[in-house]
């Protein structure tokens, strides 16, 4: 079974991303049924313009966060990727 989650205008947004994903997560777990296998494909991921939309599609998620994620990614990649966590990855890592 294969089901999938896009962003028609493309996004580099890890909360968008990872809304995305569990949408997707969701709609291929159905009853009771295991999942065995998941893969997650990331591809034309596209920085957001400058220029913010007058009218956004989506206004129910945050974009106030993007500043944050720009700066943990800039901090990940001066000292390493294993830095500083979020509380998702604490959670699978266990």
């Amino acid at each position: 079974m294969t089901r999938q989650k896009t962003d028609r205008r493309g996004t580099a947004s890890d909360g968008r991303l990872f809304h995305l994903a569990q949408e997707a997560m969701l709609l291929a777990w159905k009853r009771r049924i295991r999942v065995g296998r998941l893969r997650l494909m990331a591809d034309r991921l596209a920085e957001p313009p400058a220029q913010l939309e007058l009218f956004p599609e989506d206004e129910s998620l945050p974009t106030d966060r993007e500043p944050l994620w720009t700066a943990l990614d800039q901090i990940r990649s001066r000292y390493g990727r294993g830095v500083i966590r979020t509380g998702r990855s604490l959670v699978e890592a266990a």
